[in-house]
């Protein structure tokens, strides 16, 4: 049954498909018309397909012409009712789909017991208004069996034919399963008094798939009544059918289509199965608790927790907890105390959904209890809704222990406590204690808004060791980053490196690389002169870690330095840098690359900048990589920069296709000479 309904639909697909290619096209004129329909007839399928597209057009292009369309429909039938081929008259059926009318319901009814193309015949006459096609399809019920029956059926069923009842009664009463199990089917989606009545009377049949569709359909029945408003009748059914004695997926059914036909009756369901030891359907009784509406609903559900046994307590603090209903928070709030480990972990994790400021002492005093215990209050503390649950946990800070106190300003930076700000910066000035320092510098990074910035400088500069300054560093950077204009970080950076010395100095010449700009890079580059060792290495640094090409000549001048620490860094600098310009144009990148390649005095860099001229999209690239397959220290990382821009640009083109051919006849690994190979074989 399913694979027929999923032929038709595949059938409706193509059809509608076809309609839209020739949507546009101009009509046929008449004479090109008959044409195409006296060659129809002897249509297989592979042959010339311009007749089929000319009829196709113009009966799409007829759509706003009733007697046009009306000819046209006439016109295929009578190919249909003829001496034509199956693929014909299959085309036929499709375009009669789209323009048939009552007059051809009799040709088509005709092939409803053809083995064939009944299905043909169904697609068509399923879809249309008229009473025609219901009658004719009803006609067709005693005239075929097996396969094309329960097609029919199907057809009836999808047009919701309420005169076809009785038949359909009749052939569920019958011996015939498949077709019985189709009627069953089918009086479902038709419902109604006659098709209930005869459905209630076969849930006990003896075949199985007769009886499981018999039972979906007397569901679906109950579902039409629920729509109809008659709540009471339908409540009835789906009671009847959450007997235990049927299967879970009916009693999970009905349970569902009671939730909305009798709430009250399906709440006290619900309290049974959580009071009961079934697992499976307790899970799935906690899907329904999250989804029925109704303060009254979560009161009900939170009063019943204490008489549960503990697995079902958690799992229906989980889903009280999804409602978000702060009604559930008292009954949430006495089960942290539970003796049950699961339920506590339940109850503290939920209390970040329907907690409140008031809960944040208990949740804080939890941290530090057991692991699991610990992390579900971090959650429940980070979630809580509101300013004043971060009023709560600010207010704890300054008499926690220091542990505890770093947890809690990590805690206030994942709630995005801006409003903390003033005691975050207070704390990392003040606190004796350097991990609280840090953890505040860390909260900062994340919270910190551009009027911060230049007290974020001050907390650098009067860092007390190295960790807290490179903390201030990286909230300086994570500050920086949000700021509308990254312009406005650099004149308090400026101001500090006037009266800086030292490691701060340093620190702060890193600042100024994550910030970029010409005033910052001034500063970096007059500080490579500076008379402290520590400062001019730190400026060396803060320029190889430059965020664009602005500083690639100072760069370039480190490459070509004597120092190899200096060389390394600016390499490494600049093929980062020049890779990731978008600004710069093909030709200007590989020059860079040049200039950087030609500062190489090791295998190991000159390797990285073949990596970074790989990924230029310009043929150009090849003739800076080509030479380097004669070296053999280079050879292989050479061919596969080749093979990388060939496959950019286009491996039959002419300086690709060179440039392969001679990878392919160097001397580097055949792992990469067969890459080439397989390369200019796919291009041709």
């Amino acid at each position: 049954m399913l694979m027929r309904k999923t032929s038709i639909a595949a059938v409706v697909v193509v059809s509608l498909c076809s309609c839209l290619v020739v949507r546009g096209a101009a009509p046929p004129a008449s004479a090109d018309l008959n044409d195409a329909l006296a060659k129809l007839p002897k249509y297989k399928l592979g042959d010339d397909r311009k007749p089929l597209d000319a009829i196709n057009s113009a009966v799409v292009q007829s759509a706003g012409n009733p007697q046009e369309r009306a000819a046209i429909a006439a016109k295929l039938a009578a190919v249909l009712s003829g001496d034509a081929t199956h693929d014909a008259k299959d085309f036929c059926c499709r375009q009669l789909y789209i323009c048939a009318t009552a007059a051809e319901v009799p040709v088509v009814a005709k092939l409803l017991t053809d083995e064939k193309l009944s299905h043909m015949a169904r697609y068509v006459l399923e879809r249309m208004a008229e009473p025609e096609a219901g009658t004719a399809l009803r006609a067709a019920l005693p005239n075929v069996k097996g396969k094309l029956l329960v097609g029919v059926i199907n057809s009836i069923g999808n047009r919701r034919d309420v005169q076809a009842v009785p038949a359909l009664v009749a052939i569920l009463n019958g011996t015939d399963n498949a077709a019985a199990a189709a009627a069953a089917a089918a009086l479902g989606k038709i419902a109604g008094p006659e098709a209930l009545k005869a459905l209630a009377a076969h849930k006990n049949h003896a075949d199985a798939e007769v009886r499981n569709t018999v039972i979906d359909s007397y569901l679906l029945c109950a579902d039409a009544l629920l729509r109809e408003g008659r709540k009471a009748e339908a409540a009835a059914i789906y009671e009847e059918m959450y007997a235990a004695s049927q299967p879970a997926r009916v009693r999970v059914a009905a349970l569902r289509g009671l939730l909305s036909a009798a709430p009250q009756k399906a709440v006290a369901i619900l309290l049974d199965i959580f009071k009961s030891d079934n697992a499976p359907l307790q899970a799935i009784a906690c899907g329904f608790v999250r989804q029925m509406p109704g303060e009254d609903v979560t009161k009900t559900f939170a009063a019943a927790m204490p008489s549960l046994p503990p697995a079902a307590q958690a799992m229906l603090i989980d889903a009280l907890a999804a409602r978000g209903d702060s009604a559930a928070r008292p009954a949430i709030l006495a089960l942290v105390k539970s003796q049950d480990e699961g339920v506590r972990i339940a109850a503290i994790r939920a209390l970040g959904w329907v907690g409140d400021a008031s809960d944040v002492p208990v949740l804080v005093g939890l941290i530090a209890g057991k692991a699991s215990e610990s992390d579900a209050a971090r959650q429940a503390l980070s979630r809580i809704r509101g300013a004043e649950a971060d009023k709560a946990i600010a207010g704890l800070v300054a008499s926690a222990a220091p542990e505890l106190r770093a947890e809690l300003l990590r805690i206030l930076a994942s709630r995005r406590a801006i409003s903390t700000v003033p005691m975050l910066l207070k704390i990392a000035a003040e606190d004796q204690q350097e991990p609280v320092r840090i953890a505040a510098l860390d909260a900062l990074g994340a919270l910190a808004e551009d009027k911060d910035f230049a007290a974020l400088v001050e907390r650098l500069v009067a860092a007390r060791s190295d960790n807290e300054r490179e903390a201030a560093r990286k909230a300086m950077a994570a500050a920086s980053a949000r700021m509308k204009n990254r312009d406005e970080a650099v004149p308090p950076i400026l101001k500090a490196l006037n009266s800086a010395t030292g490691p701060a100095k340093a620190a702060l010449l890193g600042a100024l690389s994550a910030v970029g700009g010409e005033k910052a890079l001034a500063a970096v580059r007059a500080a490579m002169r500076d008379a402290d060792n520590t400062v001019a290495e730190a400026a060396v640094r803060a320029i190889t870690d430059w965020p664009d090409t602005s500083a690639a000549p100072d760069m370039l001048a480190l490459a070509k330095s004597d120092k190899q620490t200096h060389k390394v860094l600016a390499v490494r600098g600049l093929v980062r840098v020049i890779g990731a310009d978008a600004n710069l144009q093909p030709g200007e990148k590989l020059k860079l690359y040049k200039q950087t390649f030609d500062a190489c005095d090791r295998p190991a860099e000159k390797k990285l900048v073949l990596g970074g001229i790989a990924d230029v999209r310009d043929a150009a690239a090849l003739d800076l990589v080509l030479p380097l397959l004669d070296d053999q220290g280079l050879r292989n990382e050479a061919a596969t920069a080749i093979v990388r821009i060939a496959r950019n640009v286009g491996p039959q083109r002419g300086p690709a296709k060179a440039a392969l051919q001679k990878v392919i006849a160097s001397g580097a690994d055949e792992a990469v000479r067969k890459q080439a190979q397989s390369l200019m074989e796919r291009g041709k």
